[in-house]
């Protein structure tokens, strides 16, 4: 399967769309919240399959808080991340205690990544034997430059590729995570 990850567009459907058009040929859109109706928007006007849960900003929003994923049977854990206190202006040791913090959720979770937005800032680690990911923002205001992730899945293999649009608009890989055995957890 391949996937396109967005979090954080806050009402940007031309971001979306872009972000969506420099994927090339995709399985489904994944939106971590706060704009999780555009997603869902795209998604249906592309016919693809899509996958969201609601951020903080998402008032009325008919989606869950938290959900799993199992592209190729790879457990894949799915939040917006206000449920922590992941602010990205913390000092670096808060900052990195609350990461920690998710980390431990999504190893409790049976995950072996956990993507989540909130922070408008992209993020891609191995941690506590998971991958987390932020994609970042497609948000029109935001001093960050825009991202997105991809997520491509096979029954031996997920790698996860953050993708960052430079000032000339284009899109280039800025990180990139790999497994190639799910780990050996409890997926309850």
């Amino acid at each position: 399967m391949k996937m396109t990850i967005l979090a954080d567009t806050h009402g940007n459907l031309t971001g979306v769309r872009d972000a969506v058009a420099a994927s090339g040929e995709i399985d489904g859109i994944v939106h971590l919240g706060d704009g999780v109706s555009d997603g869902q928007q795209v998604a249906t006007e592309n016919r693809l399959d899509f996958w969201g849960v609601y951020g903080n900003e998402d008032y009325g929003a008919k989606f869950s808080e938290c959900c799993m994923l199992r592209p190729d049977n790879w457990p894949i854990l799915l939040i917006h991340g206000h449920q922590w206190d992941l602010n990205p202006y913390h000092p670096k040791d808060v900052m990195n205690d609350e990461i920690d913090s998710l980390a431990k959720f999504g190893v409790e979770s049976g995950a072996a990544c956990l993507f989540f937005g909130h922070t408008h800032q992209w993020y891609l680690e191995k941690r506590q034997g998971i991958i987390l990911c932020n994609p970042g923002n497609q948000y029109k205001g935001s001093p960050e430059g825009h991202s997105f992730a991809m997520l491509k899945s096979t029954p031996e293999s997920l790698s996860i590729s953050i993708m960052e649009k430079t000032p000339d608009n284009k899109w280039i890989v800025k990180s990139h995570e790999q497994f190639q055995n799910k780990p050996s957890i409890n997926i309850s």
